[in-house]
């Protein structure tokens, strides 16, 4: 015979029903744990901020801090217009080395033709020409010279021109132009 629990159905409901309390409770206490958690991590970070941001603006408005920002912005404005000025003497200076206009062979070659007679008493340099600015004891050595810088490789051209004579130093004042190679002529 077999023995008949009329209870039984109950009785098993009520094991369902205390796993589900369990495991409702156990996921209830992890979701509160988790919102605590995050609540007192939040918080307790929004105090440790605000208290590094209070340290920081009174380093901030330090009147010594306050001087340093000043000279250190001066000395900046300083070494960038340093660097433009550097910038522009380095482009200047590889201009004027590209080209031998300014260069001293070329004021070699030219002061090695002149006369013994021939002196120089001013010269301008610019980018197409050399202009000399002679005395001389006779006509002759102007002659020379001007047939001496005509031999020279960079000179295209020389034209002697404001010949003066000067009767009481017994000399002649004359401007000598040399048109450089490798230049338009205008």
């Amino acid at each position: 015979m077999r023995d008949l629990n009329f209870f039984l159905p109950y009785i098993e409901n009520n094991k369902e029903s205390k796993k589900t309390n369990v495991i409702l409770t156990t996921l209830t206490a992890i979701v509160l744990m988790y919102v605590i958690g995050t609540t007192v991590w939040y918080f307790s970070n929004k105090i440790i901020l605000g208290g590094n941001i209070k340290k920081l603006q009174s380093e901030i408005n330090d009147i010594n801090l306050q001087n340093q920002y000043k000279k250190a912005n001066v000395t900046i404005k300083k070494y960038t217009l340093l660097n433009k000025y550097n910038d522009e003497v380095t482009n200047t200076l590889k201009s004027i080395s590209s080209k031998e206009i300014g260069s001293s062979n070329i004021m070699k070659t030219i002061f090695s033709t002149l006369p013994q007679e021939v002196s120089v008493v001013s010269i301008l340099i610019d980018l197409s020409t050399v202009q000399l600015q002679c005395t001389s004891s006779n006509r002759i050595s102007i002659a020379e010279l001007q047939r001496n810088l005509l031999q020279i490789d960079n000179i295209t051209n020389v034209e002697v021109s404001g010949l003066s004579a000067d009767s009481t130093k017994k000399s002649y004042g004359f401007l000598v132009k040399c048109t450089l190679k490798g230049v338009d002529v205008k």
